[in-house]
């Protein structure tokens, strides 16, 4: 099933609670949030994945138990291509696992337009993102090239996160742009090595 950010947003309203992972074409102002949350309510009941209850909306039930896998997360682990001076813009697919507390993962494929895809996977999710920046740590440095791959536990302000490219990592905090509060950047960087990036991997899965 296919979703537009503006649709994970209601999903996520739906719980009670904010969307774990970046959207690409959402800003991080709450008015901006709840503005997009509102048209994919719109856009769900166009769609029959959503219809008039008593006082409020009910979603879908496999559409709802699916946005429960992330919201309701025992730990997540998110990534993006993107360059260190703009961690909002996504250059590729992103990708955001959800881990339960017995273990269970599922993934979110999102598109640099903002179209997700909710998806099961079978092997870890700490060992798809280990594998993932292992490969792009050791892949030759392209000159003139600027993107990695962004990776956080949780899109928050305050929050540990990191980013890989070619023979780099830089280890930072999430916070809120000064004077833009539309945009992250990753603040306090500093250059680390990719052990330090697989120990923030499994803090980020909670082990």
């Amino acid at each position: 099933m296919q979703l537009t950010d503006d649709e994970i947003l209601y999903v996520a309203h739906t719980h009670g609670a904010p969307w774990p992972g970046f959207l690409p074409s959402v800003s991080w102002e709450s008015s901006s949030r709840g503005a997009a949350a509102f048209r994919g309510l719109r856009s769900l009941l166009v769609r029959e994945l959503a219809e008039p209850a008593t006082s409020d909306f009910v979603i879908n039930a496999e559409l709802s138990e699916s946005g429960r896998a992330f919201v309701e997360a025992a730990a997540v682990i998110g990534s993006h291509p993107a360059t260190l001076e703009n961690i909002n813009l996504f250059v590729g697919h992103g990708r955001l696992y959800a881990i339960s507390a017995l273990g269970e993962a599922a993934m979110n494929v999102v598109s640099p337009a903002g179209i997700h895809e909710l998806l099961p996977i079978d092997q870890p999710a700490e060992k798809i993102a280990n594998d993932t920046i292992r490969a792009l740590w050791e892949s030759p440095q392209h000159p003139g090239g600027k993107a990695g791959i962004m990776f956080y536990g949780k899109a928050s302000a305050g929050e540990p996160a990191f980013w890989v490219a070619p023979g780099r990592v830089v280890e930072g905090v999430l916070a809120q742009s000064p004077g833009d509060s539309a945009r992250f950047v990753l603040d306090a960087q500093q250059d680390t090595n990719v052990e330090r990036a697989g120990d923030l991997i499994r803090a980020f899965a909670g082990l």
